[in-house]
């Protein structure tokens, strides 16, 4: 839509006209800097707010196998570092927000690929390291690989996947 000013009938048409290879004209390509901005947002997100900022630790529900998951309950407190963090990397010129936005199609693109593959990485892991024994297969591939393998995927003791990807 970018290419057509924001315009969804204007989008339709060109599709219309270029069918399936005008939609592969038209959609943003991942680049260098998307992967960048996403893997160091991860790598914050999972190295300094998951693992290292304190928080109240408090059980899941028990599953039908018995597992009770431990989470670190701390929400606020990571929202304030990643917040202040933020600020203070713009205020300081490290980091210009607006790069964000300017390559915001290329970061979604970017995350739906990444995505594509981050499951898969987990449908192996359910299949081959399950963390618990919340984990099995229906017996579809296709019901295993949407619903998932693992019932509270981690990755050691201390990394919750569920966590990470629900911040």
């Amino acid at each position: 839509m970018v290419h057509a000013d924001g315009s969804l009938l204007q989008t339709w048409d060109y599709l219309k006209q270029h069918g399936l290879q005008g939609f592969i004209d038209i959609w943003p390509r991942p680049t260098a800097i998307a992967w960048k901005i996403i893997a160091c947002y991860a790598a914050f997100e999972a190295a300094a707010l998951q693992l290292f900022v304190p928080g109240k630790m408090v059980e899941g529900p028990i599953s039908p196998t018995g597992n009770r998951p431990v989470y670190k309950a701390n929400g606020l407190q990571a929202y304030a570092v990643m917040l202040i963090t933020y600020l203070s990397i713009w205020w300081f010129g490290i980091f210009d927000p607006a790069i964000v936005y300017d390559h915001l199609g290329e970061i979604y693109s970017a995350l739906i690929f990444g995505t594509f593959f981050f499951c898969i990485f987990l449908y192996i892991k359910g299949h081959v390291a399950p963390s618990s024994t919340n984990s099995g297969s229906c017996g579809n591939i296709i019901i295993d690989f949407y619903q998932g393998m693992e019932l509270y995927p981690q990755i050691g003791k201390n990394f919750d996947i569920k966590v990470f990807t629900n911040w």
